[in-house]
């Protein structure tokens, strides 16, 4: 099982690392920055080409 909580923190910590805001990120992801908020806070995931992509 998904743990959304561990995988939002994940996806935190690695934009912060990369000096990114959520903005930035979601401009990157084509998404609006409350998906990027939501991802993180553990609210919802990424579908699966997203995370795909977040990963490369």
């Amino acid at each position: 099982m998904l743990d959304s909580i561990l995988i939002g923190a994940t996806i935190a910590n690695y934009r912060k690392q990369q000096n990114l805001t959520q903005l930035e990120l979601a401009d990157y992801m084509h998404v609006i920055p409350q998906a990027v908020s939501k991802w993180e806070t553990g609210k919802s995931l990424p579908d699966l080409y997203t995370m795909i992509k977040l990963a490369k």
